[in-house]
């Protein structure tokens, strides 16, 4: 797979330079869970005295492997690139006096060992940051029900494809606790088979015209996942938030 030749030559080019102090590897390439479509997501750890030069020389560096087709600046510490074959590079910067990395990561280079000893987690979620989406959907209802009732569709929409995602990520969190803190690529393929089940019977109503019916079975099957929540995560959801968005949302009258 292509995504391994692009791993193994720009690694060899940034160890190369001094003011590279690690390199680390996370998303799907490390949990078997890559394919012909995966990005590569890189975490490396630089000297920020060099910060600038580093970035100067950061096209060269990655061209190694063939030509870069796009790239894009998020912030001083996030960049994509994409190379004319396909091949996504996401990389994210950290200063190696004050080392920031994802919950999961593979090392692939340590010059000083400044990673030894540092705790590697699975990709687990908080039992408070997973009773906080639960949070958030009950106040987007509660948005949504304004935004349909003045007919703002293109503002329910986005609410209604926000719900559905933080929908998919809770209910992989319950299913596949592991991976929880992964992204939405492939949430769908991580959930159990009855909950696939479900929720691609929510996500077949979601059209502009039919936005109500589809929310209205989505709180349907979130209400059955969530009153069967542990006490760790329970104790951290505001119930009554969420029965006051249900009933407000099953107040609404369908046309």
């Amino acid at each position: 797979m292509k995504q391994y030749e692009v791993v193994e030559l720009i690694t060899k080019e940034f160890s190369n330079l001094p003011e590279v102090k690690f390199i680390c590897l996370d998303g799907s390439l490390i949990v078997q869970e890559e394919d012909i479509f995966s990005d590569i997501n890189y975490t490396i750890g630089i000297d920020y005295n060099y910060y600038d030069k580093f970035m100067n020389n950061i096209l060269d560096l990655l061209e190694v492997y063939d030509t870069v087709l796009f790239s894009k600046e998020y912030d001083k510490n996030h960049y994509t690139f994409v190379y004319d074959d396909g091949v996504i590079v996401k990389l994210s910067l950290t200063d190696y006096k004050n080392i920031k990395l994802p919950n999961k990561y593979c090392v692939l280079f340590d010059r000083d060992g400044l990673l030894n000893g540092l705790e590697i987690v699975l990709n687990k979620i908080s039992d408070e940051k997973l009773a906080d989406i639960i949070n958030e959907l009950s106040l987007n209802l509660i948005d949504f029900k304004k935004s349909f009732l003045r007919k703002d569709v293109v503002y329910a929409m986005n609410l209604v494809s926000e719900m559905l995602s933080q929908t998919a990520l809770f209910l992989r969190a319950m299913d596949n606790p592991n991976y929880a803190n992964l992204s939405l690529n492939k949430c769908f393929e991580s959930m159990s088979k009855d909950h696939r089940i479900e929720y691609a019977k929510v996500v077949k109503e979601f059209r502009y015209n039919n936005l109500l019916p589809c929310v209205q079975l989505l709180v349907l099957l979130l209400n059955q996942n969530i009153q069967n929540l542990s006490i760790e995560i329970a104790q951290y959801v505001n119930y009554d938030l969420f029965n006051y968005a249900k009933k407000e949302l099953f107040s609404i009258e369908r046309k």
